[in-house]
């Protein structure tokens, strides 16, 4: 026999159609009634801005909960307001697993039953609920209508303007809102832009502001204010990171859009290189090489010599010649200068002439040691450095600020300056550092930044030279007594 399922009581029916009705204009205890959202104050009075403004844009720093505010906005707006929901941000995929996957989990503590199962949409009715759209083509965008709609835009440092003007089009009503959100990553995009247009409310969040470093509560996941004295000591307080991932501000213009800082360049100019402690058998080994390919078009192929840790000689090979001829070419004046490790962008036509350069290293070992780089695949470290070429430049630049790498001027033609001064960098969503493609330098540069990639490939290469020690090259020299003599008194007299 069934279980009869007992009545809802009449007084708690009208209690929650009482908090149903004054959530409309209290949607903070909205929030904490029915999805049991514990907003700390910065959140709250997020979500205070949102219900009184229809344009905001807030900027925040890394783990401070904008995403997990909004996730609750939009719950809010769909079922209490009786309103529509559009969450975008690019790419597609890391919407579903930050925002979307996040939205879920706190939907698991919400007095109504959500699906767990839900793959990017939530729908009560037609006009009612909440879906991520793919930010990919902006056609995606106009046929979304509805008679309250709200748009959020995750990460909006990262969307298109053609994105934003294929949403105002849906934005003509009345109860029409929209809020952008994330970390202030850059200043060439509609977000920054909202920051000074009068019909937007905006708002900072600093990590300073989340309630595990001002003692309001802990909410597990946000910063807190140990990792702002680490990023403090890690980036510095000046830097461009600290002032977005922590600041929440937006980078200054100018210089600090520069991946390779002037002073960095200076100190590479003049004075002796650091060289690591070597046995003097493998003082000579310390030559490397960097080789940037030449592509379709006018560039040339460059080739680098780095020696104890200076930059000696770049040259050219102009044309587009068989990879044969280039590897050839390499190979020759590697042996002229003694190269013991070359590294090589492997992009294209590159790819070629690397694998020619390696058979042509096998049939002489004075070639040196081949290190194929794909400069656009993803770095080692995918946390720091979005590609590989990012990460070249930038262990490149901390050697030269270092005082491991040394560039005179002399010896260094004036475009490696010129390319290094013209390289700038975004930060990553996921908290990286991107040099910008190099046909945006191009354009600015008037030409390909491939003098400094092949030498930022040759710092990579002499970074692979691994010399001996003193005690290692007795070592050494100890297995090889054992070796032709068989006798360990023998060897250890030195009597070899």
């Amino acid at each position: 026999m069934s279980k009869k399922i007992q009545p809802i009581p009449e007084h708690y029916i009208k209690d929650l159609a009482w908090a149903m009705e004054a959530g409309k204009t209290d949607p903070v205890m909205w929030i904490d009634t029915f999805l049991n959202g514990k907003l700390y104050k910065a959140q709250r009075e997020l979500v205070e801005l949102v219900r009184d403004n229809n344009r905001v844009a807030i900027s925040g720093a890394h783990g401070t909960g904008k995403g997990a505010a909004t996730g609750y906005i939009a719950t809010w707006w769909t079922v209490c307001m009786g309103g529509f929901v559009v969450v975008m941000r690019n790419p597609f995929n890391m919407l579903i697993k930050t925002w979307w996957a996040d939205w879920r989990d706190k939907m698991a503590n919400a007095v109504f039953p959500v699906s767990n199962d839900l793959a990017d949409s939530w729908h009560i009715s037609p006009t009612k609920g909440i879906v991520c759209v793919n930010t990919d083509d902006p056609k995606n965008i106009p046929g979304f209508h509805a008679p309250k709609i709200l748009f959020i835009i995750d990460e909006a440092a990262g969307i298109h303007y053609e994105i934003f003007d294929a949403i105002q089009g849906a934005l003509c009503s009345d109860d029409a809102k929209l809020i952008l959100l994330g970390q202030p990553l850059n200043t060439d995009c509609y977000f920054h832009d909202c920051f000074s247009n009068p019909f937007f409310k905006t708002m900072k969040i600093a990590a300073k502001d989340s309630p595990n470093v001002t003692g309001e509560m802990h909410i597990p996941g946000m910063v807190t204010g140990d990792w702002i004295e680490e990023m403090g000591a890690t980036w510095g307080v000046d830097s461009a990171q600290y002032r977005v991932r922590v600041l929440g501000e937006f980078p200054l213009a100018g210089a600090t859009n520069r991946l390779i800082t002037e002073a960095s360049l200076q100190e590479s100019m003049f004075g002796e290189p650091k060289l690591p402690a070597a046995c003097l058998a493998d003082r000579n080994i310390f030559v490397s090489s960097g080789v940037d390919v030449a592509g379709p078009g006018v560039d040339s192929t460059l080739h680098a010599i780095i020696k104890n840790n200076v930059l000696v000689d770049l040259a050219e090979y102009g044309g587009l010649p068989y990879a044969t001829e280039i590897a050839l070419w390499i190979a020759e004046r590697n042996v002229e200068h003694g190269v013991t490790s070359t590294s090589i962008d492997a992009t294209g036509i590159g790819y070629y002439v690397a694998m020619e350069l390696e058979k042509l290293a096998l049939l002489d070992p004075a070639v040196g040691v081949v290190n194929k780089k794909t400069m656009n695949r993803v770095s080692s470290n995918p946390d720091r450095y979005k590609n590989v070429r990012t990460e070249l430049i930038i262990k490149g630049s901390e050697a030269m600020n270092g005082g491991y790498i040394k560039l005179p001027p002399e010896s260094t033609p004036k475009e490696v300056y010129d390319d290094m001064r013209a390289i700038w960098y975004q930060l990553t969503t996921n908290g990286g550092i991107e040099a910008e493609p190099k046909d945006k330098t191009r354009r600015r540069l008037k030409r390909s930044p491939d003098y400094s990639d092949t030498v930022f490939l040759a710092i990579d290469a002499a970074s692979t030279i691994q010399p001996r020690s003193t005690q290692e090259y007795v070592d050494d020299l100890y297995k090889i007594g054992l070796k032709r003599f068989g006798s360990s008194s023998l060897a250890s007299s030195g009597r070899f």
